[in-house]
């Protein structure tokens, strides 16, 4: 089997011409980049995971893709731009796409949309439980949910939608920003009894929606749901999914309070003094530290200078997580630290914004980014 288009290329500029260059297709170079870049951002990813991780699907006579949670990047022209997937992929495959999520804006138009395919998506506006609920077998060959930022939204883990879906023997593929998020999106399958399959393929046709200090890389990590799924009558673990949510909490205050990142939660950090001195410290969260030789808790003052703030309880430094552990451990024990010792130590917000409404904040300029990609 020939390499499809979409593993041969290694960039946006390289997979456009390869698309272009196709019969029917060379208009898609006389639109600018990014909007070029925006409509075919969700097959791109789709036939990405379909050539990398289920080559199989290739060689099917039709393909019937579930987009779940679909909204506007992932269902822009009525989702016709999915029929772009066999010349992705570099197959002869037909196409049958159905787009299901409560959300779903079926009149979103992008400034390419006499560009697209000519089949349109079913589209079908109700929550995933809900359209099980009316299709007794679920037949499709795929099933693709962008961004479905479980740290958060847990309904589909919840309510089975995702369970029935795997036991029906459909792969379930997601997305995240990017690899850190991922790990997020694996700590809460793996607390509901779910599991991941593999690591996650890095996309290089991903939309870049970057805000600010903030990393948004839509389509970037893809990942699947491995075949394992909860038992009957088991319960979440919720030591481990407050933990989570604590250092979700704890990276808002930050963004609230400070704005400014500092380094990665949890790292190990050497700080050198002008003396030439150095220390080896475990930055908890916002230049705040803690000297694992002493247990003390240190801080840098606006003139660069380290001060003394607190003291660990004894057994804290004993639950560090170590390197044979992963940085998402170490980022949720500094947020443990943080809640319990350091938010004392953080001044009054200037321009005081909740958590919640700065998160509204963020989801309302994500949005109008991305759709500004898609812009006539």
């Amino acid at each position: 089997m020939n390499t499809p288009p979409v593993a041969k290329c290694n960039d946006w500029d390289e997979l456009i011409a390869a698309v272009a260059g196709q019969p029917g297709r060379a208009a898609l170079a006389d639109i600018t980049p990014s909007l070029a870049r925006a409509v075919l951002a969700a097959p791109a990813a789709v036939a990405l995971w379909i050539a990398r991780r289920r080559p199989e699907l290739m060689a099917q006579r039709e393909l019937r893709l579930l987009v779940i949670g679909a909204e506007a990047a992932d269902a822009v022209d009525q989702g016709r731009w999915y029929g772009l997937l066999p010349v992705l992929l570099g197959t002869e495959v037909d196409t049958a796409v159905t787009l299901v999520g409560s959300e779903l804006d079926s009149s979103f138009a992008s400034g390419a949309e006499a560009l697209a395919p000519s089949r349109p998506a079913r589209s079908v506006r109700a929550r995933l439980s809900e359209f099980l609920g009316t299709n007794e077998r679920p037949g499709f060959d795929l099933a693709v949910t962008f961004h479905p930022g479980l740290g958060k939204h847990r309904g589909w883990l919840e309510d089975g939608s995702f369970a029935r879906l795997i036991a029906a023997g459909i792969p379930l593929v997601a997305s995240a920003y990017e690899e850190d998020e991922f790990e997020m999106d694996r700590w809460v399958v793996e607390s509901y009894g779910y599991a991941v399959e593999g690591g996650p393929v890095m996309n290089p046709f991903f939309l870049d929606l970057d805000h600010e200090q903030t990393k948004v890389r839509w389509g970037r990590a893809l990942w699947g749901f491995a075949s394992r799924i909860p038992g009957a009558g088991s319960v979440p673990d919720a030591e481990r999914l407050a933990a989570l949510d604590n250092l979700t909490s704890m990276v808002m205050h930050s963004m609230t309070h400070v704005g400014m990142p500092g380094p990665d939660p949890g790292v190990r950090i050497v700080l050198e003094a002008k003396t030439g001195a150095r220390r080896e410290l475990l930055h908890v969260f916002d230049n705040r530290f803690v000297d694992p030789a002493t247990s003390d808790l240190l801080y840098l003052t606006p003139e660069g200078a380290l001060a003394t703030g607190g003291k660990l309880r004894a057994g804290e430094l004993a639950t560090y997580p170590g390197t044979d552990r992963s940085a998402l451990e170490r980022a949720i024990w500094a947020a443990r630290i943080k809640s319990s010792y350091l938010l004392p130590s953080y001044p009054p917000p200037k321009d005081p914004v909740g958590p919640e409404e700065k998160a509204r904040q963020m989801y309302a300029t994500l949005r109008s980014r991305a759709a500004r990609l898609f812009g006539k």
